[in-house]
């Protein structure tokens, strides 16, 4: 069977408008005014989607926006840490241009590898997305013999697969996070990664077999 997995970048954050890189860190500020409205935008339009399940990551500006969703579609979040955008070390709370250290271009990733000071790669961030995804094939068996969806405190092994239920499965997370998972359900290597713009509150649809 096949199930859609709907991705929604997190609404703009004050470190977006102040042009910040802001990865993990725990500094990094919620949601703008503006954000919040494209959160609120976002949730309208999933709700027609009818979704069965709703995570996040458990960084606030993802959080801030997936409370209206939970609303919108009347689903409880389910926080799974591998939805965090990428660890970025000491580049974080630094202007967010380009730099050798981070690997990537405007365009695409031009060293997987690389890994600021007290950072993550691109090759880990798509790791930990792929196992992600990986986990949402399988469904997690109960004790009573029945299949039910992840537990919400972000450990190791969260995500249940899609045998529970039909509906979309809506993941509330970050850019770094989109393309990487977009990157690995078209069967690409971390190396012949895109590194485009995802735009603020974004929906991409994918379907995971």
């Amino acid at each position: 069977m096949t199930v859609e997995l709907i991705w929604v970048r997190h609404g703009e954050s004050g470190w977006n408008t102040a042009g910040l890189i802001q990865g993990q860190s725990p500094d990094a500020p919620g949601l703008t005014e503006t954000g919040r409205r494209q959160a609120a935008a976002a949730a309208s339009e999933l709700e027609s989607s009818a979704p069965s399940r709703l995570y996040v990551s458990d960084l606030w500006r993802a959080i801030e926006t997936a409370m209206p969703i939970a609303v919108a579609t009347g689903l409880i979040p389910r926080v799974d840490r591998r939805l965090r955008e990428r660890r970025l070390g000491i580049a974080e709370a630094t202007p967010s241009v380009a730099r050798p250290d981070l690997g990537t271009s405007t365009t695409h990733v031009v060293d997987p590898d690389a890994r600021p000071e007290g950072g993550e790669s691109i090759r880990e961030l798509y790791d930990r997305v792929a196992m992600l995804i990986d986990d949402l094939r399988r469904p997690v068996v109960t004790g009573t013999g029945g299949t039910e969806g992840p537990v919400a405190t972000g450990g190791p092994r969260t995500a249940g697969g899609p045998g529970t239920t039909g509906g979309p499965i809506v993941l509330v997370t970050h850019g770094g996070v989109v393309r990487a998972a977009l990157a690995y359900l078209d069967g690409l290597q971390p190396s012949q990664m895109s590194w485009t713009d995802i735009a603020n509150a974004s929906i991409t649809r994918t379907v995971l077999d």
